[in-house]
């Protein structure tokens, strides 16, 4: 398995960039946002559970929210592409 890298702290607010802390958490992010809540879960699933919190190259993910949205924006446009 990789190891993500160094996590960065917010200096104002250390849980701003804290992982979500279940895959509710990102349901209910996802429900907040409009965004497709499979693509939000299965986001959650690849980078929270089959992987420690990093992204495909290992790298850790920062900033869980924006990950989230671009990831699920981009998968959207996807399908928009047929």
């Amino acid at each position: 398995p990789t190891t993500p890298q160094t996590r960065l702290t917010h200096p104002k607010n250390p849980q701003a960039n804290s992982p979500p802390r279940s895959s509710e958490d990102v349901r209910l992010f996802a429900l907040d946002r409009n965004l497709d809540i499979d693509d939000a879960r299965m986001w959650y699933q690849m980078n929270f559970v089959d992987r420690p919190g990093c992204d495909k190259d290992g790298v850790a993910i920062n900033n869980w929210k924006g990950h989230c949205t671009a990831y699920c924006k981009a998968e959207a446009e996807r399908r928009k592409a047929g």
